[in-house]
């Protein structure tokens, strides 16, 4: 049987404006292009459960047509779907980001019992860092109760993660930055580079053969101008790759089932696919 994966994150409107360099402090520039694309780090990751505003359901419309489930998405009539003022640089292909929460600080518990409801033993869940953190640490707590596979990407990522989040319930971690914390089940970590293209690791855990691989891929071709926006989408389709079947309502099950996530080849081949998937989404932007 087929397990299901549960996206739990932000669903954001994103006005993108192209400029020479990075705005300073004090400095006024002008842009040369602007845009308004679907964002948010739990949209771009095919979200099932967040909140939007009244002024984001033309974003739900948009992942419906991408085959995006959005049936646990609920529509916060008092508050405005969250946005992000993305700058970028048209020279180094950097970015600056400010981000207003708007709904998607207003997560409560009875939202993620409501949406756990239809989920159950080594499903996967894959979280992130732009809702209000009192739900991600319920949500994350109600998973490892129900046996799910838990799959954290901290993006952003706080100096005090470790202090906000109960890390030791994670399976799989995505980094976009060098942080790394003793975690007793992790077993794969996935770190963005941006222009650098992406690094994996795999590991054993206690209850398997000791081993540890690595897995590093650089920006591909369709990739090459690819900027650090979609840094991270590339890492996402690791979820997608392996089907995570199997009887079992046991610690022993959520084992099985990442033994058969952490062979170096299928981590490679997920890697390879995602970015050239997110290096297309990029291009046809720019297309449009």
């Amino acid at each position: 049987m087929s397990r299901a994966v549960l996206c739990f994150g932000s669903v954001n409107i994103d006005d993108i404006y192209a400029v020479p360099g990075i705005v300073q402090s004090g400095q006024t520039i002008a842009s040369t292009g602007f845009k308004v694309l679907a964002g948010g780090k739990g949209a771009n990751q095919s979200v099932a459960l967040a909140k939007v505003g009244p002024d984001g359901t033309w974003v739900l419309d948009l992942m419906r047509q991408h085959g995006v489930d959005t049936s646990l998405v609920v529509v916060d009539a008092g508050q405005a779907t969250g946005r992000a003022i993305i700058q970028v640089s048209s020279s180094t292909h950097d970015n600056a980001i400010v981000l207003h929460a708007g709904a998607n600080h207003q997560i409560h518990t009875r939202d993620v019992d409501r949406a756990l409801a239809q989920f159950g033993v080594c499903d996967l869940v894959l979280l992130q860092n732009e809702i209000n953190t009192d739900a991600t640490v319920h949500l994350m707590q109600q998973c490892s109760a129900k046996g799910m596979l838990v799959c954290l990407n901290p993006a952003p990522c706080p100096s005090n993660l470790a202090q906000q989040l109960p890390l030791p319930l994670v399976d799989i971690l995505i980094l976009n930055a060098s942080i790394m914390s003793v975690l007793p089940r992790l077993c794969i970590l996935v770190v963005t580079l941006g222009q650098d293209g992406v690094v994996a690791a795999t590991r054993h855990t206690a209850e398997g053969p000791e081993g540890c691989h690595t897995v590093r891929l650089p920006v591909q071709r369709a990739v090459a101008r690819m900027h650090s926006v979609m840094a991270g989408s590339g890492a996402n389709s690791l979820n997608h790759t392996a089907s995570l079947d199997g009887p079992g309502d046991s610690d022993a099950a959520r084992l099985a089932a990442m033994r058969r996530l952490i062979r170096p080849d299928l981590v490679a081949e997920a890697l390879a696919v995602g970015m050239l998937a997110a290096g297309l989404q990029v291009e046809q932007a720019r297309s449009h």
